[in-house]
């Protein structure tokens, strides 16, 4: 039976993580030298398949000489000493990758295609129809949009729990209207406000990192011209 050898590393973000030699073998993390794999295949096979990890010299290869076993002890030692490096990679590489999904892979989440949803959309109206969502792609066609009355929200629900730094917002621009605004980011049934001001057209703002499902922006006081909030488009993301 072969040996399944794990060891526990320790990482920042958690307790610990499981690596597992056989994993390590079965699924190539040696793939990148072919005869690297095979030879480190070879020699742990023979070490624990025949001398049942009791370090017993087996007859097989005691008969091969003793310089020979010397040297699978040499080997299997390099390798045992070197497992907390490859272990290390792997637990690194395994982060990445979860922090990378986790982080909306780094793109645009709040869109309809990734299942963002307009929460209040009872209270809201869309100049254009369905069309007019600020959810969509056509974000240069600023003849439609979504918008709402003074003391309303426009709140956008995400598909799943996201870390986000960054929001992108474009309201109406058709001339050198600015709007009064809150913008609070929502996680289940609690809020954290990370803007409270004035602002127009194109609008970026960064703030520290956070698990989300939702944001909320809120019509203080309209804008310039009247007392209303249009919104054309929207984007939430993680910017490294």
């Amino acid at each position: 039976m072969f040996y399944s050898l794990n060891a526990y590393i320790d990482e920042t973000e958690s307790q610990c993580i499981v690596f597992d030699m056989k994993y390590m073998l079965d699924f190539g993390f040696f793939k990148k030298s072919q005869i690297l794999f095979n030879f480190f295949r070879i020699i742990i096979t023979d070490i624990f398949r025949y001398s049942q990890l009791t370090f017993q010299v087996p007859y097989m290869i005691f008969r091969k000489g003793v310089m020979q076993w010397k040297l699978f002890q040499i080997l299997a030692m390099i390798l045992f000493f070197n497992m907390p490096i490859i272990a290390n990679q792997y637990c690194l590489r395994r982060q990445v990758k979860i922090k990378s999904i986790i982080r909306g892979n780094y793109k645009n989440v709040l869109h309809i295609q990734n299942g963002a949803l307009i929460s209040s959309k009872s209270s809201n109206k869309f100049y254009g129809g369905n069309n007019g969502i600020c959810l969509k792609d056509a974000a240069y066609i600023t003849s439609i949009y979504q918008w709402c009355q003074q003391g309303y929200s426009i709140v956008l629900v995400f598909l799943q729990k996201y870390e986000l730094n960054t929001l992108k917002i474009w309201f109406w621009d058709g001339d050198n209207r600015i709007y009064r605004i809150k913008i609070y980011t929502q996680l289940e049934s609690q809020e954290t406000q990370i803007y409270d001001g004035f602002t127009k057209s194109v609008f970026t703002i960064s703030f520290p990192d956070q698990v989300v499902s939702g944001v909320r922006i809120l019509n203080v006081a309209g804008n310039t011209y009247n007392t209303h909030l249009h919104l054309i488009k929207i984007e939430a993301s993680y910017k490294l």
